[in-house]
């Protein structure tokens, strides 16, 4: 499991996040709203993120499964 690492962008820590308000960008102009409890690893300078295949999965599993829902 991974835990803190350095930004690629700005050099500051990147740590797993949770909480209210975050939007993930699904494609372009299109942002989902992540779930509170939904850890994302996160730069606590420049808010960039970064996740593996599985995360970036998970996230467009629940972001397809909001699509169904608004059927």
């Amino acid at each position: 499991m991974r835990t803190e690492f350095q930004c690629d962008v700005c050099g500051h820590i990147v740590k797993p996040i949770t909480g209210k308000g975050r939007l993930y960008d699904v494609r372009r102009d299109v942002q989902f709203p992540l779930p509170e409890e939904l850890e994302v690893f996160t730069c606590e300078h420049c808010g960039e993120t970064y996740h593996n295949v599985a995360e970036s999965q998970k996230i467009e599993d629940l972001y397809q499964a909001s699509l169904k829902g608004k059927e």
